[in-house]
């Protein structure tokens, strides 16, 4: 016989038997399995996927030219997420530059530190996290980089316009 079951998650099995070859993918790739004799049973499991879930945590550290910007993947919709990073702009078109970072990610907090930020200058973020079925994005959040350093001011004359002006407070009128 053949059997479907749904679980809680939405994740579909499936069991029967097949004979000869059989194709288990169903996309346009193969999954094929070969019957070791004249019948063979199968389990199907189909996963029910999404998108991944992520927010868009307040930035941290934040210098003239640096900030670390955190996002949080809250749910990988089924398949692990392959890529993720920060869009980060002047206003929410966020065109000024994008860190991204690549490998196999499950939930959780991440950090990227966002480099050569000018000073003084309000910047729009936010996280996202892509996975085989899509790409998410958490909510805009700004911060604000502080104003560059000052150059010190510095006395220039050296040791000769110190002994002069020295001479000139201590000398007697």
């Amino acid at each position: 016989g053949y059997s479907i079951v749904v679980d809680t998650s939405d994740s579909v099995y499936t069991t029967g038997y097949f004979q000869g070859t059989a194709d288990f993918d169903l996309g346009a790739s193969t999954a094929n399995l070969t019957s070791a004799g004249n019948y063979d049973i199968f389990i199907l499991k189909l996963i029910s996927a999404s998108a991944p879930t992520i927010s868009t945590i307040s930035a941290s550290s934040i210098t003239p030219s640096t900030a670390i910007l955190t996002g949080n993947i809250t749910a990988t919709g089924g398949v692990s997420s392959t890529i993720r990073g920060f869009d980060i702009g002047l206003d929410t078109s966020y065109t000024v530059t994008d860190i991204t970072e690549s490998g196999s990610y499950s939930t959780g907090a991440y950090e990227l530190n966002a480099r050569d930020l000018s000073c003084n200058t309000t910047y729009h973020y936010r996280a996202y996290s892509t996975n085989s079925i899509g790409t998410s994005t958490g909510s805009d959040d700004v911060f604000t980089t502080p104003f560059c350093p000052s150059s010190s001011s510095s006395f220039s004359g050296g040791a000769q316009a110190i002994s002069n002006y020295l001479n000139l407070i201590l000398s007697p009128v």
